[in-house]
């Protein structure tokens, strides 16, 4: 299957990539199972690029994530900093709260194949379909867009699946393309095509990681993680 990628994705991948961040977007990531989790940090930055981002962090008010336990050790839900950028991470049964949104997630359901009546799309390895709750906390409508939202397994980043959410899917957001009015929830789904080999992943070590409305790829601003395992 081709997988599309919006001009959005794009720039916040790319900008992920020239800021030098690396995966940290996918931070918190578990290993071996239930009672480990291991934070991924970019081991490539300067000293200096690593003192700007202590600095930076301090302006959030928030300890570094090993400061407040949301690492390997200890696995707590909470805010922590970590070069510069404010992170939001809770386990797969709790709400995600971030700066401009909520986020809840419902449920996870995985397939071969999806069909609908616009056709059927048949996964290169699985389809790992997330269904959610998100809450809209600013004071005006906003739209939870494509790139606002990535998949992180096994040290890979996925985005979403464009062709299956474009039709395929009819309770995706893509699909759906609705304004969530302010203080307003609205469910739908984001999907990922995932290889086989990872799925097993998805429940040890998986993050679900989000992006605030209208501020994806900004330097400093707030990454938002749901772990997909319980």
């Amino acid at each position: 299957m081709t997988i599309t990628l919006s001009r959005r994705t794009m720039l916040v991948l790319g900008l992920i990539a020239a800021l030098g961040i690396g995966f940290v977007i996918g931070m918190l990531v578990a290993e071996g199972g239930k009672d480990a989790v291991t934070t991924t940090v970019t081991t490539g930055a300067s000293a200096a690029e690593e003192e700007k981002g202590e600095s930076e962090g301090e302006s959030f008010g928030e300890g570094s994530c090993i400061e407040r336990g949301i690492d390997t050790a200890e696995r707590k839900e909470g805010t922590c900093s970590q070069e510069g950028h404010k992170y939001a991470v809770v386990d797969r049964q709790s709400t995600l709260e971030m700066e401009t949104l909520d986020a809840k997630l419902l449920g996870i359901r995985k397939n071969k194949t999806l069909s609908s009546d616009l056709g059927s799309e048949t996964a290169s390895g699985i389809f790992v379909t997330f269904e959610l709750s998100i809450t809209n906390r600013t004071h005006t409508p906003a739209t939870f867009e494509e790139g606002q939202c990535w998949l992180y397994i096994d040290e890979n980043v996925y985005t979403q699946d464009f062709e299956v959410q474009n039709g395929i899917e009819q309770q995706s957001f893509l699909w759906q393309g609705q304004e969530i009015q302010p203080q307003n929830s609205q469910v739908g789904t984001v999907t990922f095509d995932v290889p086989s080999s990872v799925l097993t992943d998805l429940e040890k070590g998986g993050n679900l990681d989000f992006g605030n409305f209208g501020s994806e790829g900004e330097e400093g601003h707030e990454i938002g993680t749901i772990r997909t395992y319980q």
